[in-house]
């Protein structure tokens, strides 16, 4: 009961997900002074916190496409992750491509650092277990959060962070494969088609290619690849305020950009340069454009955006361009009518771009690499249907995300922000478009940081039951 007591005495903040958001968003909260004493609860449905899709532990050596000196979790520290990697035994420089992996060692230590050594008043509690509802509970005229877990299990906060990451892509058919978990069904000599050609494309390829034998081909609309990083100077950059002066039409924006890079290319720089200049400012161009320039951006242009921006380390993109030349890797532009699911194996009918007739390709298996499916009145997750029919949460117009206002908090179904519920992740590519590497959402975890630490809220209700008494996996710092 002393416990209970205690626990009740602490501001509650609440973060779903267990990922890179959810991860440095407990190690700052639990590092920053907060206004009142706070506890920190980190709710992940994975064992190991930190790691996400994007980090996991896998036998295949997966690179980050950006390079270490880039991928600090903390703005402030940008060299953080290098000397990570450096104390890890690593022979590594802040140009230098590093394991995934890796990556995900360093989230997970960050958090046991700060848990170690929280500031004062605050306390931190790791809860493994699956989040699937949340509904907010009143009494004596306040007002918090109830949680429910997926094995029945319930616990109350004052504030609710959904640090969501990427979703699962969109179903094509019942016969593909996990990305992650082809290697594992794939046997030598066999043909594999993957859909989509991004970066979860390269990845299964280059998995794939150490299976002897097999064949690969990939088809998405534009059939385009990531373009090869190089290592710019970033010092040549100017900050976007030309493209910021200039009218906001998507026309002029694109003819704007590609006069840039033609320039930057002539004057003997990089038009890599111009892509980040443009990146920095894309929230700030985002929400200027008018819906229906966004809508004509995303049919017309986020194509070729993709493959310039979403890069990939040049070992990476040579050894591609390697499997493309050797005919293990076909690439085509194309789109797919239908998936049958024959005998032999999958029947894949399918057009290639701008023709007019059909074309029939036979398979061995199908991986579906088109990536996140952003569409959230489609997710097959349990706490987004809920918050759906709760009406907590409104999908923006063009399916990117979720709405979220200024400070982060959630727009409800009548569009009103709704108190203390706040969203963190790449979901936030509704408001600012760049939302989904690290140096965007690092600091949209800052600056949900600053705000949670000052925000005055109320005492759990008395009557909310202990959480140790409900038998919650609960971390202690080791």
């Amino acid at each position: 009961m002393q416990a209970h007591n205690a626990l009740m005495s602490f501001r509650t903040i609440l973060i779903v997900g267990g990922g890179f958001t959810g991860t440095v968003l407990a190690a700052r909260l639990l590092r920053e002074s907060h206004a009142q004493p706070t506890c920190i609860i980190l709710v992940e449905r994975q064992e190991e916190v930190g790691r996400g899709l994007a980090y996991a532990k896998h036998d295949f050596p997966y690179l980050l496409n950006v390079p270490a000196g880039q991928m600090s979790a903390d703005p402030e520290n940008p060299t953080e992750f290098l000397e990570f990697a450096q104390q890890q035994g690593v022979s590594a420089t802040a140009d230098d491509f590093l394991p995934r992996r890796l990556y995900g060692e360093y989230l997970s230590a960050k958090l046991k650092a700060a848990a170690r050594n929280p500031s004062p008043g605050t306390q931190f509690l790791r809860i493994h277990g699956e989040v699937v509802r949340i509904r907010r509970v009143s009494q004596s005229g306040k007002s918090s959060w109830s949680v429910g877990l997926g094995d029945g299990r319930s616990l109350s906060a004052d504030t609710v962070v959904l640090a969501l990451g990427n979703p699962p892509p969109r179903k094509l058919h019942r016969c593909e494969l996990d990305p992650w978990r082809a290697a594992e069904e794939v046997q030598p000599g066999q043909s594999v088609l993957l859909v989509g050609t991004g970066l979860t494309m390269v990845d299964v390829a280059l998995r794939l290619s150490t299976v002897p034998g097999v064949a690969l081909t990939a088809i998405s609309r534009h059939g385009l690849l990531p373009r090869a990083q190089t290592a710019f100077t970033r010092r040549t950059m100017c900050d976007g305020g030309e493209l910021l002066d200039s009218p906001v039409s998507l026309l002029a924006l694109v003819s704007r950009v590609r006069e840039q890079a033609r320039a930057a290319v002539a004057a003997g720089r990089d038009w890599r340069e111009v892509v980040t200049q443009v990146r920095a400012c894309a929230p700030a161009l985002w929400r200027r454009m008018s819906l229906e320039d966004r809508s004509r951006f995303l049919r017309h242009v986020r194509a070729y955006w993709d493959v310039h921006r979403h890069r990939l380390p040049a070992e990476t993109a040579a050894r591609i361009a390697q499997l493309e030349a050797e005919g293990k890797l076909q690439v085509h532009a194309g789109r797919i009518r239908e998936i049958r699911r024959v005998d032999r194996g999958p029947c894949v009918i399918w057009y290639r771009r701008g023709a007019l007739q059909s074309e029939i390709l036979r398979v061995d298996h199908v991986v579906n690499c088109t990536g996140p499916d952003y569409r959230v009145r489609q997710s097959p997750e349990p706490l987004i249907r809920s918050l759906l029919r709760a009406g907590l949460i409104r999908p923006d117009p063009l399916e990117l995300g979720i709405e979220v206002d200024p400070s982060g908090e959630v727009i409800d179904a009548r569009g009103r922000p709704v108190p203390r519920l706040y969203y963190v992740g790449p979901m936030l590519r509704a408001r600012d478009w760049e939302a989904t590497a690290v140096p965007e959402l690092r600091r949209h975890v800052a600056a949900l940081a600053r705000r949670l630490t000052a925000e005055a809220t109320v005492k759990l209700p008395k009557r909310s039951p202990a959480l140790a008494a409900l038998g919650f996996e609960i971390d202690r710092p080791r």
